[in-house]
């Protein structure tokens, strides 16, 4: 005999006003029916009808649901959501689109990147560049969230890649070099100019002050990121 979701509840609920017991399912009955009719399925993606809770379910409890996302704060965590309260979780979750995945995690990305960042990818343990330029796009896969070939994510764990190098930090560093060095040939370029200005000779304008600070920069520099 075939019957819905629905009908079980209600055969559910008949038998309890039958005996007179109370209207709430007892525990067993609440996981006969999600066992038989799953609303919530394991390494899907769910959306909160009623916030702005974003998760991946890795797995379903009696009492809890567990996995990681975005809680009700917007804010990434990983571990057990709904708790207590499973039987709220199966009405209001819906399964989220791959479009919607991919724009919410595409956002988080770009809030724990920048552009030239280093990150110990997913895929072998090994070192890459995160470049993120317009001609580059996020690819999501079955186990991980990557882009251009740097895993972020991996989508068993809920774990973010970690940055071994921030982009700030180097690109200040080569900044400063390249206009030290750019100083300093400009410098010895005009050490043997001479301007007149009608029969006045006017010595060349000097920048050593501009390349002493520069240089003082690039050293503090250079303290901040050793710490």
């Amino acid at each position: 005999m075939n019957y819905t979701r629905e009908q079980a509840l209600e055969a559910f609920l008949d038998y309890r006003k039958y005996h007179e017991l109370s209207d709430e399912l007892h525990e067993s009955e609440i996981e006969f029916i999600n066992a038989k009719f799953p609303t919530i399925e394991v390494g899907k993606w769910y959306k909160d009808t009623t916030s702005k809770l974003f998760k991946y379910v890795l797995s379903v409890e009696s009492d809890r649901l567990k996995g990681f996302g975005f809680n009700m704060q917007e804010t990434w965590t990983v571990g057990d959501f709904y708790s207590f309260n499973i039987k709220s979780a199966h009405k209001e979750l819906t399964p989220a689109t791959d479009q919607e995945v991919l724009d919410r995690l595409t956002d988080e990305a770009k809030k724990r990147y920048k552009v030239g960042d280093r990150v110990l990818s997913f895929y072998d343990g090994d070192t890459y560049t995160s470049e993120y330029t317009h001609s580059g796009r996020f690819v999501l896969e079955d186990k991980y969230f990557s882009y251009q070939g740097v895993c972020v994510l991996n989508l068993s764990t809920g774990e973010w890649a970690e940055v071994v190098e921030s982009a700030t930090n180097s690109h200040s560093v080569d900044a400063l070099r390249y206009a030290l060095d750019y100083g300093k040939a400009v410098s010895q370029a005009r050490t043997e100019v001479v301007y007149h200005i009608g029969d006045e000779e006017v010595k060349p304008t000097s920048i050593h002050d501009k390349i002493e600070k520069l240089e003082r920069e690039l050293a503090e520099l250079k303290q901040l990121i050793n710490k």
